[in-house]
Protein backbone atom coordinates (compact mmCIF):
# COMPACT_ATOMS: atom_id res chain seq x y z
CA UNK A 1 0.00 0.00 0.00
CA UNK A 2 1.15 3.05 -1.00
CA UNK A 3 1.21 5.74 2.43
CA UNK A 4 3.79 8.58 3.70
CA UNK A 5 3.63 10.61 6.59
CA UNK A 6 3.32 14.88 5.68
CA UNK A 7 2.54 17.66 7.95
CA UNK A 8 -1.02 19.77 7.24
CA UNK A 9 -3.14 22.82 8.36
CA UNK A 10 -7.32 21.63 9.37
CA UNK A 11 -9.76 24.44 8.57
CA UNK A 12 -13.36 24.78 8.56
CA UNK A 13 -15.43 24.31 5.66
CA UNK A 14 -18.67 26.44 5.05
CA UNK A 15 -20.84 23.80 5.30
CA UNK A 16 -19.82 22.94 8.90
CA UNK A 17 -17.14 20.21 7.94
CA UNK A 18 -13.41 20.12 8.24
CA UNK A 19 -10.40 20.11 5.46
CA UNK A 20 -6.99 19.32 5.49
CA UNK A 21 -4.54 21.43 2.78
CA UNK A 22 -0.68 23.16 3.34
CA UNK A 23 0.58 19.40 3.08
CA UNK A 24 4.45 19.22 3.01
CA UNK A 25 7.11 16.86 3.56
CA UNK A 26 8.00 18.71 6.39
CA UNK A 27 6.59 20.78 9.06
CA UNK A 28 8.68 23.89 8.78
CA UNK A 29 6.92 24.12 5.16
CA UNK A 30 3.49 23.69 6.70
CA UNK A 31 4.32 26.18 9.15
CA UNK A 32 5.63 28.83 6.14
CA UNK A 33 1.81 28.47 4.90
CA UNK A 34 0.16 29.71 8.26
CA UNK A 35 -0.38 30.38 12.42
CA UNK A 36 -2.53 27.31 12.66
CA UNK A 37 -1.51 24.13 14.42
CA UNK A 38 0.49 21.72 12.56
CA UNK A 39 -1.03 18.15 12.03
CA UNK A 40 1.03 14.77 11.27
CA UNK A 41 -0.48 12.74 8.92
CA UNK A 42 -0.61 9.81 7.36
CA UNK A 43 -1.57 9.97 3.84
CA UNK A 44 -2.41 6.83 2.13
CA UNK A 45 -4.14 5.21 -0.81
CA UNK A 46 -7.69 4.46 -0.66
CA UNK A 47 -8.91 0.68 0.17
CA UNK A 48 -11.83 -0.78 -1.23
CA UNK A 49 -15.29 0.17 0.04
CA UNK A 50 -13.86 3.59 1.00
CA UNK A 51 -14.66 6.93 -0.62
CA UNK A 52 -12.14 10.37 -0.14
CA UNK A 53 -12.10 13.94 -1.83
CA UNK A 54 -8.12 13.45 -1.76
CA UNK A 55 -5.79 13.17 -4.21
CA UNK A 56 -2.02 13.03 -3.93
CA UNK A 57 0.54 12.67 -6.16
CA UNK A 58 2.67 9.21 -6.10
CA UNK A 59 6.74 10.58 -7.52
CA UNK A 60 8.51 7.90 -9.27
CA UNK A 61 10.85 9.87 -10.16
CA UNK A 62 11.89 9.78 -6.31
CA UNK A 63 14.77 6.90 -5.17
CA UNK A 64 12.21 6.10 -2.54
CA UNK A 65 9.04 6.78 -4.13
CA UNK A 66 6.01 8.70 -1.68
CA UNK A 67 3.33 11.45 -1.88
CA UNK A 68 4.95 14.61 -2.83
CA UNK A 69 1.90 16.82 -2.73
CA UNK A 70 -2.12 16.46 -1.73
CA UNK A 71 -4.68 18.37 -2.26
CA UNK A 72 -8.59 18.16 -1.14
CA UNK A 73 -10.34 17.52 -4.74
CA UNK A 74 -9.35 15.94 -7.60
CA UNK A 75 -9.76 19.32 -9.53
CA UNK A 76 -7.50 20.91 -7.26
CA UNK A 77 -5.57 18.16 -7.72
CA UNK A 78 -5.30 18.18 -11.26
CA UNK A 79 -4.59 21.94 -11.94
CA UNK A 80 -0.92 20.84 -10.50
CA UNK A 81 -0.07 19.78 -14.24
CA UNK A 82 0.69 22.51 -16.71
CA UNK A 83 0.32 19.45 -19.50
CA UNK A 84 -2.48 17.44 -17.80
CA UNK A 85 -2.61 14.58 -15.67
CA UNK A 86 -2.86 12.08 -18.12
CA UNK A 87 0.19 13.12 -19.76
CA UNK A 88 2.65 13.69 -16.67
CA UNK A 89 1.45 9.68 -15.94
CA UNK A 90 2.11 8.83 -19.09
CA UNK A 91 5.94 10.09 -19.19
CA UNK A 92 6.44 7.62 -16.39
CA UNK A 93 6.91 10.89 -13.90
CA UNK A 94 4.40 9.27 -10.89
CA UNK A 95 0.86 8.95 -10.94
CA UNK A 96 -2.25 10.41 -9.28
CA UNK A 97 -3.87 8.33 -6.82
CA UNK A 98 -7.58 8.57 -4.71
CA UNK A 99 -6.12 8.90 -0.78
CA UNK A 100 -7.14 9.07 3.03
CA UNK A 101 -6.29 11.56 5.38
CA UNK A 102 -5.53 10.07 8.92
CA UNK A 103 -4.03 12.22 11.29
CA UNK A 104 -1.80 11.27 13.65
CA UNK A 105 -1.29 13.80 15.71
CA UNK A 106 -1.24 17.70 16.76
CA UNK A 107 2.61 18.88 16.61
CA UNK A 108 3.59 20.41 19.67
CA UNK A 109 7.30 22.10 18.48
CA UNK A 110 7.20 22.54 14.78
Amino acid sequence: MKETIMYCHEFDRHDGGKFYTHFYLHPKATKMCGDKPILKARIREIQEGEESSYWAWWDLQKEDPKFVFCQPSKIQFKMCFAYGLEATEKAGKGVGVNVMIEIIEVMKDA
